[in-house]
């Protein structure tokens, strides 16, 4: 054999003896002990652990993050769909279902149910308490006497000292006051939350009035909600005297012609049905629906802003003259009309804003509102009824 030939063979045969060690550190690695077999993979998740000291801590938790929040329900996106089916459908207690989505998705989805059930049925107590032991001094003695009751002792339950017994022992409740610290606080969303009113037992104008209406479903009492600039509150009727306004923040009952005067409203505002108007269980429903839209604008911003228009959209469908998801839906189509000029998108909200002021609407400046706001929590002014 010549030298080329047997450097072929040297060459083949040095190939062999490396596949067959290979072969053979396999076959012994399949036979290894259990010690060994700890020993090797305890060195992989060393290694493991060696690579991840190079990945910035940032980017770690980023990831874990982003993957949280993928697997994380979008608690904002099935109160829609749950309020959506509400307003749809409405029953007897919906506008407490619907706000209680609500305000599940505001706390991303901690709010906690029984406890949530649990208070109002507890002030469902109390009011009933308040109503039997004054039913025999209550002077209203017309046909709708019983209801007149209940709702003069909702009204006392929120706006009042209550001091009764039951089963022997004394009873006290605390009025639920008005938040002057935070009812204009831009930065407190949380301050219309019912959730917020029950633990803290403050709260602005919103949260007192969508207690009343929720305890007021639940004891089978008409009662509905009416909007104002900024303002929301309360429309009865009795056999008496017909309808009347209910103002939670001054516990008063003040006229509709002192709060249309005093309010900044329009006569044609009223006719329109943006203001003064008692909502149906439809539109009361939607208001719920349009403060989801504006806690996911609090608590996410704009974002493409398909989330806040899909609520506005469902909201006009059933309550089309609903001043505030106009408002909203204007400032969406704003924003991004600032990222893509389109003309379409320019002429649906030009022609938003003008039907927004045809329906007789004027903005109120905050300062005006708020002096209105404290001139309305004097006893004195309003309580004509």
């Amino acid at each position: 054999m010549n030298k080329r030939g047997l450097k072929k063979l040297s060459v083949l045969l040095c190939g062999i003896i490396v596949l067959f060690a290979c072969a053979r550190k396999t076959n012994l690695t399949t036979v290894t002990t259990t010690e060994e077999k700890t020993a090797h993979l305890d060195s992989i998740s060393h290694a493991q652990e060696r690579a991840d000291s190079l990945i910035p801590m940032e980017l770690i938790n980023r990831s874990k993050h982003e993957i949280h929040k993928d697997l994380a329900p979008d608690y904002y996106a099935l109160a829609f769909k749950r309020i959506q089916s509400l307003i749809r459908n409405p029953a007897k207690e919906s506008f407490k279902e619907a706000l209680f989505h609500m305000e599940n998705a505001f706390h991303n989805g901690s709010l906690d149910r029984k406890h949530f059930e649990a208070q109002l049925q507890n002030l469902l107590y109390l009011a009933e308490l308040h109503k039997q032991s004054h039913a025999e001094v209550f002077l209203y003695q017309e046909t709708d006497q019983e209801q007149m009751l209940k709702h003069a002792s909702l009204f006392h339950l929120i706006t009042d000292t209550l001091r009764m017994e039951s089963q022997g022992v004394e009873l006290q409740h605390l009025p639920f006051l008005y938040d002057h610290e935070q009812a204009f606080d831009s930065n407190r969303w949380d301050r219309n939350l019912v959730s917020k009113l029950l633990n803290s037992k403050k709260g602005n104008c919103q949260a007192l009035v969508y207690l009343y209406k929720m305890l007021a479903d639940a004891w089978d009492v008409p009662s509905h909600l009416a909007l104002a600039p900024h303002h929301i509150y309360l429309k009865h009727s009795a056999k008496a005297t017909g309808m009347f306004n209910t103002e939670l923040t001054s516990a008063s009952f003040p006229s509709d012609g002192w709060i249309m005067s005093s309010g900044y409203i329009s006569l044609k505002a009223v006719q329109s049905g943006i203001y003064m108007k008692a909502l149906s269980k439809q539109e009361e429903i939607s208001l719920v629906l349009l403060d989801l839209a504006q806690a996911y604008h609090f608590q996410r911003g704009m974002g493409d802003g398909q989330f806040i228009l899909s609520c506005c959209e469902e909201v006009l469908k059933n309550f089309p003259n609903c001043i505030n998801a106009r408002l909203l839906k204007a400032k969406v189509l704003f924003a991004q009309l600032k990222i893509d000029p389109d003309l379409a998108l320019k002429k649906e909200h030009e022609e938003l804003i003008r039907s927004i002021y045809q329906l007789g609407f004027r903005e109120v400046p905050q300062k005006m509102y708020e002096s209105w706001i404290s001139h309305l929590r004097q006893p004195e002014h309003g309580n004509n009824h």
